[in-house]
């Protein structure tokens, strides 16, 4: 059943029961009206009684006139004077005495209904008996020397006709049915008139509530809607182009924020996410447009600096607020950021990211690159100024400590302990000498696709005799999946090799060190674990940095490189490490494509050049 058909019929079942409730309230009404009525013909009747009855009252035996006034009571009855009453005594309240005797048992009843006397009128006193419409007339007489008696009269129970047991329903009856089939032709009347346009109104807003402007109300009629319904299709044509205007604009909007490299979210008074760009969700490492929200919340929640720096604008009456701050984006991973807020209204406001680290990268690699380009040039210009004679030097010191142990066998320990240390720092020195000279002489580039675990296997040939002689347990955990990598072989494994060779030396003999391969959706990542002391975060500071070492014949150069090399591959190094729990250095590199391999065969070459 539609909704305009239910709703007639709830309003003539609402019509119905106003008209039955109105009946039953008049009945009720015309049943009091017609008790009223009786009791008013009875009052008149009496009052007509008591007239004709005066001259009787004045006898000096009350029972005698009493016996006189009840022979002219009955004679009135039969002459229909008195058609309402049904029995007549009379009662002398100071001797009790009743007339006729029949009527004795009554004398309590009469003596209460003195007492009890109601509706005075003159001398007279009529009393209701019960609601069945009977009451008791009351006539004072005179009872001579007795004092005061009454002509007590009872009305006959006469029903009261109610409006349904009336002539009253039988007269108006037709009259009721014709009101109500008006009624109802009106109804029905102005259910039609108005089912059409209130079905077009219905439709109109299931349309609009599902978004479709292009619908207009179709209505053939020339009636009193035919205008407004014309208007409703006007401004709906309005309100289309608007909505298409605005969505053309949105998608405009939308498409300006997905160029933009600039970092934008949009947030409102709690601190939800309205919109963002794409370029946000990579700075923030955040897994896809889709976990975004959840991402940026946890970031939120994370950094009390950035929750600061929103609270503080929401304080301030500025429309724009800007700090730099470092903001922690994954466990392992903080960026040097500035943040800028916006006010947009008073509850909303735009958040944009410019990622300092990056800059900072940059300048530090520039800085690098300049200094490792001077030290290129300089070694390059005195090492064989440098090689020849320290090759000499240690040539004729070797020739020395021979003779000296052929010539002398029973030498000064201490000459050779002198001799000894002689040559070791003769080779430290080559040593340093070769790690410089690799670092400055240019190379033939071999660059090509390369699986990562095989670089692994190449490099743990080459370092496995020297775990079994320190006793290092050395366990590997490759993903068998893993994708290609585009570089130089051989400079990449130079990079794990000297990694591999620190962690031997953090965990001496009896380590553990473990080397896993991963890959993510644009990265391989190497990771090369030890169980050793750890690395202090004064020396992490510095670790990649030229020419810093802890070690006593350490030159500072070997991190420096790898960093250098790993860049150069469009890759990252960096580690993690708890005093007392050991470190973890992490090589990410990209997975292969066309444009890296292009821009990674250039920095490549860049490299060699210093």
């Amino acid at each position: 059943m539609s909704l305009p058909v239910r709703r007639f019929w709830q309003l003539g079942a609402l019509i119905v029961f106003a008209v039955g409730v109105s009946i039953i309230l008049l009945d009720l009404a015309y049943r009091d009206l017609q008790t009223d009525f009786i009791r008013r013909e009875t009052m008149q009747q009496a009052y007509l009684l008591q007239n004709q009855l005066e001259f009787l009252t004045k006898t000096d035996s009350a029972f005698a006139t009493g016996q006189m006034l009840i022979r002219y009571l009955e004679q009135s009855k039969q002459n229909n004077l008195l058609k309402h009453f049904s029995q007549v005594f009379l009662y002398e309240p100071a001797t009790g005495r009743v007339l006729p005797d029949t009527a004795s048992k009554f004398s309590e009843t009469l003596n209460s209904l003195i007492k009890l006397q109601r509706y005075p009128i003159a001398k007279l006193s009529l009393i209701e008996l019960h609601k069945k419409a009977q009451w008791a007339l009351l006539i004072p007489v005179r009872a001579g020397q007795s004092g005061t008696g009454y002509v007590v009269i009872l009305t006959k129970n006469i029903p009261v006709a109610g409006w349904f047991t009336s002539d009253f329903w039988r007269y108006f009856t037709p009259l009721i049915v014709v009101i109500s089939l008006i009624v109802l032709l009106i109804l029905l009347v102005v259910y039609h008139s108005f089912k059409h346009p209130l079905r077009s109104v219905r439709n109109l807003a299931e349309h609009l509530q599902a978004g479709d402007y292009q619908y207009r109300i179709e209505y053939p009629k020339q009636d009193e809607f035919t205008d407004t319904f014309v208007r409703i299709n006007q401004s709906l044509e309005r309100l289309g182009a608007s909505d298409s205007s605005y969505h053309q604009k949105e998608a405009h909007i939308r498409t300006l924020l997905e160029a933009l490299d600039e970092s934008i979210v949009v947030l409102d008074g709690d601190l939800k996410v309205n919109s963002f760009n794409p370029a946000v969700v990579r700075l923030l490492h955040c897994p896809s447009q889709d976990a975004f929200e959840a991402c940026f919340a946890r970031i939120l929640e994370e950094n009390m600096s950035l929750r600061d720096l929103i609270r503080q604008f929401k304080t301030l009456n500025e429309k724009t607020l800007s700090r730099e701050l470092v903001v922690w984006v994954t466990d392992d991973r903080e960026l040097n950021m500035n943040v800028t807020l916006h006010r947009l209204d008073s509850n909303r406001f735009l958040m944009t990211f410019k990622d300092l680290s990056r800059i900072k990268e940059l300048q530090n690699n520039l800085l690098r690159s300049m200094k490792f380009g001077i030290i290129a040039n300089l070694v390059s210009s005195i090492s064989h100024e440098i090689r020849n004679p320290l090759s000499a030097v240690g040539i004729h010191t070797e020739i020395l400590s021979t003779r000296l142990h052929k010539e002398y066998p029973e030498l000064d320990p201490k000459l050779k302990k002198s001799l000894n240390i002689i040559q070791n720092e003769i080779k430290r020195i080559h040593r340093i000498h070769t790690q410089f000279f690799n670092l400055a002489r240019k190379r033939d580039l071999k660059l090509s696709t390369l699986k990562p675990n095989a670089l692994i296997d190449d490099v743990m040939q080459l370092v496995q005799h020297h775990a079994l002689e320190q006793q290092i347990s050395l366990e590997t955990e490759l993903d068998s999946n893993i994708d290609f990598i585009y570089g130089d072989a051989d400079q990449l494994k130079q990079v794990v090799l000297n990694v591999i060779l620190n962690a031997f030396q953090a965990v001496g003999e009896e380590g553990k060190v473990r080397i896993k391969t991963s890959q993510d959706r644009q990265k391989i990542y190497i990771e090369i674990t030890d169980n050793g002391p750890g690395i202090p975060p004064e020396v992490g500071e510095h670790i990649f940095d030229l020419y810093f070492t802890t070690k006593a014949d350490g030159g500072g150069i070997g991190l420096a490189l790898c960093k250098k090399i790993v860049e150069a591959h469009e890759g990252r190094i960096w580690f993690r490490s708890m005093p007392g729990k050991g470190a973890t250095f992490t090589i990410a590199l990209p997975r292969i494509s066309h444009t890296r391999k292009e821009r990674i065969q250039t920095r490549l070459t860049n490299l060699e050049k210093g």
